[in-house]
């Protein structure tokens, strides 16, 4: 396939979309088990899928387009992946985004809970992630007392090591001394 069939494609994919997500060829958000709308992507993983679509259809980039419908396709693709990552980078419209999305194309929730299973399932998650929190901080606390007590090693193997040498040095220096004295006799 030729660099500028590739061209072809990502602009016709771009300007085909139907929406900003198969505009930047990101994953459709779905709903979790308590129907709440989840789009695990974050700004940066916008930007950087519009930088890797905008090399096919930045102003500056289509020079190499000879066709005047080709240049037209591909300034109409950039205004495209423009309005989606200003959409979808900015924290309230993605939120208020992927919400309208769901509303308007409803995703399979069989097997989701409603009304007051939805309540007994929210507390079994809720004591779940709470049982798993104090798993974390049990860990955390005996892996505390494990460095404590390799660092309180350390540190008197030092100090033994120190005194040793304090001790060697004046064994060393009494032995000179007597030495010295042992020649002025």
């Amino acid at each position: 396939m030729s660099g500028k069939t590739d061209w072809i494609l990502h602009l016709d994919a771009i300007t085909s979309a139907e929406n900003h997500f198969a505009v930047l060829a990101m994953e459709l958000p779905t709903l979790d088990p308590l129907g709440r709308a989840v789009w695990p992507f974050l700004a940066d993983d916008v930007h950087r899928a519009y930088r890797k679509l905008a090399r096919f259809c930045h102003p500056d980039k289509i020079a190499c387009l000879d066709d005047d419908e080709e240049k037209e396709k591909a300034e109409r693709a950039h205004v495209a992946l423009e309005k989606a990552k200003l959409c979808l980078a900015d924290e309230l419209k993605r939120g208020a985004y992927v919400r309208q999305y769901l509303k308007e194309h409803p995703v399979d929730t069989q097997g989701f809970v409603d009304g007051e299973d939805a309540v007994a399932t929210a507390e079994v998650l809720r004591e779940q992630h709470e049982k798993d929190r104090r798993g974390r901080d049990e860990m955390r606390e005996r892996e505390a007392k494990a460095m404590a007590t390799q660092v309180a090693g350390e540190m008197e193997r030092k100090r033994k090591a120190a005194e040793l040498a304090r001790l060697e040095k004046q064994r060393k220096l009494n032995a000179s001394d007597s030495d010295d004295s042992d020649e002025e006799r």
